[in-house]
């Protein structure tokens, strides 16, 4: 039965405007895309690769720890577990923990104050 409120794509070049547009996404766990969904802060379901690296398991578990997302293991993928997923409330957005993706932005200002603090100190010190 095909449920017109769905779309499944195998492959696409630019997901980030289908990522935008989306109620909900579900994905393999690679760093960029990961990275994408988190800047979108949409509900995700990361079924992450665990051969021949566990590099998307860690990243996607720790991320499920900190209630980012949520997490399939790859040996439990089914169309009851997808069902499932898709058929539950997703988390209100404002109770999840929010990331701040700005740090490259801030990060010369951490590094100016605590350029001067240490520069009072040790000139209180001499």
């Amino acid at each position: 039965q095909q449920n017109p409120h769905l779309s499944i794509l195998t492959h696409c070049p630019e997901p980030t405007m289908l990522m935008a547009a989306a109620e909900r996404v579900i994905t393999m766990g690679g760093y960029n895309t990961t990275c994408e969904i988190l800047s979108f802060q949409k509900p995700a379901l990361i079924i992450p690769r665990i051969k021949p690296r566990q590099e998307q398991w860690l990243r996607a578990t720790r991320l499920q720890q900190l209630g980012l997302v949520d997490v399939l293991h790859p040996n439990q993928v089914n169309a009851q577990n997808l069902a499932a997923w898709l058929h539950c409330a997703p988390t209100n957005q404002h109770d999840k923990p929010v990331l701040n993706l700005r740090a490259t932005q801030q990060l010369p200002l951490m590094l100016d104050h605590l350029l001067k603090t240490r520069a009072r100190f040790i000139s209180q010190a001499c």
